[in-house]
């Protein structure tokens, strides 16, 4: 096992980028390589790198996810949205609203039918359900403007694709905010209320965009 934290940090970025242009050789997009090489240096997979080098990248992941979020929403244009704006709503209530619905569908029937999932009781399949389904409500933004950039995509429907990337992870803010209000509300066995359940997501949401304006 590598114990140099600078070293193994080395190594997945050298494979990354080795395994990138191999696929991108194959005509296949880098990001491809760059998932592959994840995989393949996983600590649980081949001991190769420390056990939690995630850690120490998290900075680093952060800011390039920051960069990666700015990217996209700098390519949202009001006259595309304008001309597009229905498509892109109904695509992106459709991803995000609709996995959310379907993944508390399956897990919440999944412990009413006896079918334990992580071992949780079935009072728990809800709360549960909640929660994972608040998790598959966002996509990243990630792989499809890498693919965009490489391939220098151009076009409404590469507009499309980053706008509804841009909106699907507001989406997926709101959903996860809510999923997790509700799924408290319900372990705790407090009542459920219209302002019990928005009033945090709308404050962090608010809150948010205010620091967001006032940084652009």
């Amino acid at each position: 096992m590598i114990s140099d934290w600078v070293l193994a940090v080395g190594v997945l970025l050298l494979s990354g980028f080795v395994l990138g242009r191999l696929w991108a050789y194959w005509g296949i997009p880098k990001v491809t390589g760059y998932i592959l090489a994840g995989i393949a240096l996983n600590p649980d997979l081949w001991p190769l790198l420390p056990a939690h080098i995630d850690t120490v990248t998290a900075p680093l992941t952060d800011v390039c996810l920051a960069f990666i979020t700015f990217e996209v929403g700098s390519e949202l244009r009001f006259s595309s949205l304008r001309a597009l704006g229905i498509k892109v709503l109904g695509l992106t209530i459709g991803e995000s609203l609709g996995a959310f619905i379907l993944v508390t569908i399956g897990i919440a029937g999944m412990q009413w039918m006896g079918v334990s999932a992580l071992g949780m009781e079935p009072q728990d399949g809800l709360p549960l359900a909640l929660l994972l389904a608040a998790l598959a409500a966002p996509t990243d933004p990630t792989a499809t403007l890498a693919v965009q950039h490489e391939y220098h995509a151009h076009g409404p429907v590469a507009d499309i694709i980053l706008q509804v990337a841009a909106f699907d992870d507001l989406m997926g803010i709101l959903l996860f905010s809510i999923g997790v209000s509700l799924a408290a509300l319900i372990i705790d066995g407090e009542s459920l209320s219209v302002y019990s359940i928005l009033h945090g997501p709308v404050v962090a949401i608010s809150g948010g965009i205010i620091v967001g304006v006032g940084a652009g």
